[in-house]
């Protein structure tokens, strides 16, 4: 459910997801489970009636959600990861990007955007098309990856596979990726705008220390800090907002 006309920049986006080759699941399951589920909790604490998941993948949060008796749909842009979605028995997918949501208005109770998937997105044009499908006081919750850590992520992968390192994807790509405190308060902005009200900002604590467990015990001590503080030093930002449009 595609439209038409996509901009260069969504397509080129969605041809990439199409070029996959590998099993998604698997690489999720390389994600630290304690990571994985501090970044799903919050999202999954404020679902109810009806569910979409945005950019959904293979459906990882189906069973969850539905397990809190929700009704859920996922929408995503690629046909494999829907595929093997599918595949798992989740039915309930459609092929489609987050700015063009094929749904009516107030259809949905609740928005989420499961592990990062709202990176992917032009924000201002999703975050409307969220408001529009979700009823008035419906809630919307997505994860954005921290500048910091993203970049830390991808040179280490370039060393690992002996490459040099590139130019940071943050550094391309710095209005979708949290980087600082003005970061947050113009997506605020930006939310706002698109007729939300954030109630919750909050940052992951789950650094990257399984060799320095003194220093791992510090950094997840209490499990969140807020979102402007994490957006400095944090490993992941959480939005939780209330749909306020009429």
């Amino acid at each position: 459910m595609l439209p038409s006309h996509l901009r260069r920049d969504i397509y080129n986006s969605v041809s990439g997801w199409e070029d996959i080759n590998y099993v998604y699941d698997l690489q999720i399951d390389n994600t630290p489970k304690d990571r994985l589920s501090a970044i799903d909790e919050p999202l999954l604490n404020i679902v109810k009636g009806k569910v979409l998941e945005v950019g959904c993948g293979t459906a990882r949060l189906h069973y969850e959600v539905s397990k809190r008796g929700c009704d859920y749909a996922g929408i995503d842009p690629s046909r494999k990861l829907l595929k093997q979605g599918y595949l798992k028995g989740v039915h309930e997918l459609v092929r489609g990007v987050g700015e063009y949501l094929p749904f009516p208005e107030n259809h949905f109770d609740t928005v989420i955007g499961g592990y990062h998937s709202f990176r992917y997105i032009d924000l201002e044009k999703g975050f409307s098309e969220c408001s529009r499908v979700l009823k008035h006081g419906g809630l919307f919750a997505f994860t954005l990856w921290n500048y910091w850590s993203l970049n830390i992520h991808a040179l280490l992968g370039d060393i690992k596979n002996m490459r040099l390192p590139r130019q940071p994807f943050a550094l391309q790509n710095k209005d979708i990726i949290c980087n600082d405190v003005f970061w947050v308060k113009n997506e605020n902005h930006v939310l706002q705008n698109a007729g939300f009200a954030v109630t919750s900002l909050l940052s992951t604590k789950k650094w990257p220390l399984p060799r320095f467990s003194f220093l791992k015990r510090i950094a997840n001590w209490q499990g969140y800090w807020h979102g402007t503080l994490g957006a400095f030093i944090g490993y992941d930002v959480i939005f939780i907002c209330r749909n306020e449009k009429l």
